[in-house]
Parts: structure tokens; C-alpha cells; sequence
């Protein structure tokens, strides 16, 4: 209750909130469009689709994932450590041309990119004997693309003074996520116990509703489970092993930075219905995606929902989590 009054006193905060609503929302329609119908047309298959030369690992697939999820803790902990500057935040009026502006300059970085990538379609040879600067151009896109749309819903001003203010801490932070995305890759190294632990109890979730349920567990293999014709994998990035760790992870942050103003045996006791709501949350994650697969499609299933359900459950649980919890844990003043 004590930070929802300190939100509506903070009109800096509020329309920061709301600008953030709004650049998220646009990014994620966009990200949507793209991968929900675009990339699935005939023109972009005959004509946009280029080779994995010139993708990073580290940003497709399931490693893209794990550096969502380190960059998800690395904004989680920035804002943390920050909060207090950030329930500060001066008002300030929004400059309606310069978002048109920038909005018309992250649009035309998109166009760009799809002629850049037509061009490396055409001109593959040459791309190819290039491919590590091509993909840096290809990737550059992408940046600006944010920072334009970034720069339209916030305004320059806006960026400049928290760039000023924050400069210094973005060296650390940083670190914080390169560590942090290579600490989920160690951390996954044990991940078949929980693995095989989600594969039962969502082959247990789809007993109730179907008929032809698939499991399979083999010793150092990987368990998989499904539908009908619908079977999938349970692998490491799949089995949870993320999530906890990162739940771990914000737990331990808020412990370490509020630890004078804690009950400290009633944080630790609200750890385990936390964890447990954290596996519960991962199991509710690979039976909706199990449901998408049969209901609408698999494709669909294993790429776009795939990608995208895990960070949007954890952070609805984490926040339900933490508005239901915190006020069990902090000392009256």
C-alpha cells in the first residue's frame, strides 16, 4: 500500500510507468506481427529468409532465451537498487513532434532491414565471405530500431538526464548480465531432476483432458512427452532450471538490499511457498504450450509461445508473488 501511494504522488513516476507501457507494448506487437504472420508469408520465404551464418547464437533460439532472462534480472536488479531515485522522477511534457519523428526514423530502420536482408538473399556469395560484419549491420538495424522507438515514446531530454545520471552504473550492470547469462549456462548443468519432474506431473495435467498421452524417461536422455501426433522435448531451458534460478536470484537481491528492514525468518519461510510457486508457474508454462500445440498450432507452439510465455508468467507470478508476500515481511516503522 506504502509504494502505490508513493506511485500516485510521483507524476514523474506515473508518466514514466505509462511510457513504458507504451514502448513495451509497441515492441511487443511488432515482435508479434513479425513472428506470428510476416516471417510465415511467401514473400518473406522466397525472399527475406537468409542463412543462420548471419544470426548470433547468443540471440536466437534458446540461447536468446537465456539472454532474455539475464537481461530480465539485470533490469529487475537495476531498478532495485535504484528505486529509491526512481520514486523521484521530475514530470516533464511531452514533445509529441520529436516522438513522430523518432517513430517515423524506428519504422524506416525496419524497412531497411528487410532490404538489407533481400540484398544478402540476392547477393549470398559475397555476403557469406562477410558474413561476421553482415551480421553486425543486420543486428545494427534491430539496435536503432529500439533506440528510435525508445526515443519516441521518452524524448531525447528525458534520455539524456537519466543517461547523466546513470552513466557510471552502466559499466557494472553490464557485467552484471554477461556474468549472469553465463551463470544460467552452469546452472543448467542440473537440470534433469527438475526436468524429468515437470515431464510427470504435465503428463499427469494431460491424462485428465486426453486420451493418447506420450511420456518418455530415459537415464541421460531427454525426457519427452505429448499429444497425439505432438510430442516436444523437455530440455534444459525448458525444465525450469531459469526460472528458479532467477527467482533465486531477485529473492536473494531484495534480502541483500533491504536486509535492516526485514523480518529475516519470515523471508526465509516465504522462500519455500516461492519456489514452489515458481515450478508450479513452469509446469502451468509446458502444459499451456502442450495445449497450443494441439489446439493451434505446433509451430506456433515451439517458436513464437515458446519464446515469450516464460518471461510473461514469471513476471505476473513474481509480481503477484511479491504484492501478496512484502507485506508479511517488512518491518513497521
Amino acid at each position: 500500500m506504502k509504494i502505490k501511494k508513493k506511485i500516485k504522488k510521483n507524476k514523474g513516476l506515473i508518466q514514466f510507468i505509462i511510457r513504458s507501457g507504451i514502448f513495451f507494448s509497441v515492441l511487443l506487437a511488432f515482435r508479434f506481427f513479425i513472428f506470428l504472420y510476416f516471417r510465415h508469408t511467401l514473400f518473406f520465404l522466397k525472399y527475406l529468409r537468409i542463412d543462420a551464418d548471419f544470426y548470433l547464437d547468443f540471440l536466437t533460439g534458446l540461447r536468446g532465451r537465456d539472454f532474455q532472462n539475464a537481461a530480465m534480472f539485470t533490469l529487475a536488479l537495476f531498478v532495485l537498487w535504484n528505486r529509491k531515485k526512481l520514486f523521484n522522477l521530475k514530470p516533464y511534457n511531452q514533445n509529441y513532434k520529436e516522438s513522430a519523428i523518432f517513430g517515423v526514423l524506428a519504422m524506416l530502420t525496419q524497412v531497411f532491414h528487410y532490404v538489407f536482408k533481400y540484398w544478402i538473399k540476392l547477393n549470398l556469395d559475397t555476403a557469406l565471405n562477410h558474413s561476421f560484419l553482415i551480421t553486425l549491420i543486420k543486428y545494427s538495424f534491430n539496435l536503432f530500431f529500439i533506440l528510435f522507438l525508445a526515443a519516441a515514446a521518452y524524448n531525447l531530454a528525458f534520455i539524456k538526464e537519466q543517461f547523466k545520471n546513470y552513466k557510471k552504473q552502466i559499466p557494472v550492470f553490464s557485467i552484471i548480465l554477461i556474468v549472469y547469462f553465463f551463470l544460467i549456462q552452469f546452472f543448467q548443468r542440473i537440470w534433469r531432476l527438475l526436468g524429468n519432474f515437470v515431464a510427470r506431473a504435465v503428463y499427469f495435467l494431460l491424462s485428465l483432458s486426453f486420451e493418447k498421452t506420450y511420456l518418455r524417461i530415459l537415464p541421460e536422455a531427454t525426457p519427452r512427452l505429448g499429444v497425439d501426433t505432438f510430442i516436444v522435448g523437455i530440455s534444459k531451458e525448458c525444465s525450469g532450471i531459469d526460472s528458479l534460478l532467477l527467482f533465486i536470484s531477485l529473492y536473494s537481491a531484495i534480502f541483500v538490499l533491504d536486509y535492516k528492514i526485514l523480518k529475516r525468518k519470515r523471508m526465509l519461510l516465504l522462500l519455500i511457498p516461492g519456489l514452489i510457486g515458481t515450478v508450479s508457474y513452469n509446469i502451468l508454462r509446458v502444459y499451456l504450450l502442450l495445449l497450443v500445440g494441439v489446439f493451434i498450432s505446433p509451430e506456433f507452439a515451439v517458436d513464437m509461445f515458446h519464446s515469450n510465455i516464460g518471461w510473461i508468467l514469471f513476471l505476473l507470478f513474481f509480481m503477484a508473488f511479491w504484492h501478496f508476500g512484502s507485506s508479511r515481511v517488512y518491518e513497521k516503522k
